[in-house]
């Protein structure tokens, strides 16, 4: 009788460590599809950032708006569409601590995205710079986002200033 107990219980156990073994290769085996197949329960948005444009003289790095040599009230930005001039919102803020400007746009980026890519710098009323800014709509794991791939005045790549996060437009 304890021969047969024992040989019960060998067989219980190989049994418990079959099924064990069983449900760990069923465990790894699921991780394994669920980890390879792309699943996008959420989706993730980033609209595209503000362009963000201070504009400096070339020699002494001062700020042209703060200073006065550009009056804020008469900066403009437009583009043509079908030939008809279009007003690009853009706000123009100062700081007078560090004693610099910015001008601010999100239009001008998302109008990029639709496919306007060339807009004209009013300054003063007076001077017209030409922009170029190409602002495209990308998919990567499941999130779009809209980088800048080319900001450009005047026909020159624009420097893009990482210690204010803006470009500089030095003349």
């Amino acid at each position: 009788m304890i021969k047969i107990i024992n040989k019960m219980n060998r067989c219980l156990t190989n049994n418990m460590k079959l099924k064990t073994i069983r449900f760990l290769m069923f465990g790894i085996l699921t991780l394994t599809i669920i980890s390879c197949t792309k699943i996008c329960n959420v989706d993730c948005f980033t609209p595209p950032g503000d362009l963000r444009l201070k504009i400096t003289n070339e020699a002494d790095s001062t700020d042209l708006i703060f200073t006065g040599v550009y009056n804020a009230d008469s900066i403009a930005i437009f583009y043509l569409d079908n030939n008809v001039k279009r007003n690009i919102e853009l706000s123009i803020y100062t700081d007078s601590v560090n004693q610099r400007s910015m001008i601010s746009s999100a239009e001008i980026a998302w109008k990029s995205v639709e496919g306007f890519k060339d807009y004209f710098l009013y300054l003063n009323w007076e001077e017209v710079d030409t922009l170029y800014l190409d602002v495209v709509s990308a998919t990567e794991n499941c999130c779009t986002y809209h980088p800048f791939i080319y900001f450009g005045i005047n026909g020159t790549e624009t420097e893009f200033d990482t210690t204010d996060y803006m470009y500089d437009f030095k003349k």
